[in-house]
């Protein structure tokens, strides 16, 4: 009699588990864009027990709980926020949800930013009327030597003249003692196509005969450089 008792618990108790995993607990689902109210696709789905579906094209999803009484879930999709939410659904019983996410992209106000030019820029415009001389029809540039960044010691005239186009730089001797730049093609030999003035005043060998440039004043000892092209400038 005992004997069959302990049998009779043990058929009991197990009939009991296999009954138990029998029910299952289903939720189907569309995951939607919270904005536009489109399917998101592709979106992993992610429950508790680590076991995760992805979406259908639809957006559609179907999940299978373990017998417990909450489950989280946990949508995941690229350029969404992710969401977490904890469900209570009746064991063995199959629910239909739908959930919603909401996009990363944020629309910006528009910001405008403005100011005024205080003589700090490394490359400025001469002014169209400077000093008694009219500069509006010409290809004028004034370099700010103390806002250049280059070594000025060495008077490179590369790093110097580098933001002015169509220039040409020819560098004769390694000191930089005389400065060599021509405009338009034209020979850069001693800056012979140019009129080269210090504080107004003619500095070539002969401003009418043989205009090269044999002295060109050291580059720390300068405030400005002004080019002026064009004809007759």
């Amino acid at each position: 009699m005992h004997r069959i008792h302990l049998v009779f618990i043990s058929l009991f108790f197990c009939a009991t588990i296999h009954s138990a995993h029998g029910q299952k607990t289903i939720l189907n689902g569309i995951l939607k864009d919270k904005q536009t109210g489109d399917p998101i696709y592709p979106a992993k789905v992610q429950v508790t027990t680590d076991h995760y579906t992805t979406t259908t094209p639809e957006g559609r999803f179907d999940v299978e709980f373990l017998p417990v009484d909450k489950q989280e879930l946990i949508f995941i999709a690229p350029g969404y926020d992710t969401l977490c939410v904890t469900l209570s659904i009746p064991l063995g019983t199959t629910a239909q949800l739908d959930f919603f996410l909401f996009g990363k992209d944020l629309v910006l106000n528009e910001v405008q930013v403005s100011g005024q030019r205080d003589g700090t820029f490394e490359l400025q415009r001469l002014r169209n009327v400077e000093n008694m001389a009219i500069y509006a029809s010409k290809k004028s540039e004034r370099i700010q030597l103390e806002s250049v960044v280059a070594n000025l010691a060495t008077n490179n005239a590369r790093q110097i003249y580098k933001d002015i186009p169509g220039l040409n730089i020819w560098e004769n001797d390694g000191a930089g003692l005389q400065l060599s730049i021509g405009a338009r093609g034209l020979d850069p030999n001693r800056t012979s196509n140019f009129n080269t003035r210090q504080n107004g005043y003619d500095i070539s060998a002969d401003a009418l005969g043989y205009p090269e440039s044999y002295y060109t004043p050291p580059s720390q000892a300068l405030q400005r450089i002004e080019i002026v092209r064009g004809a007759a400038s």
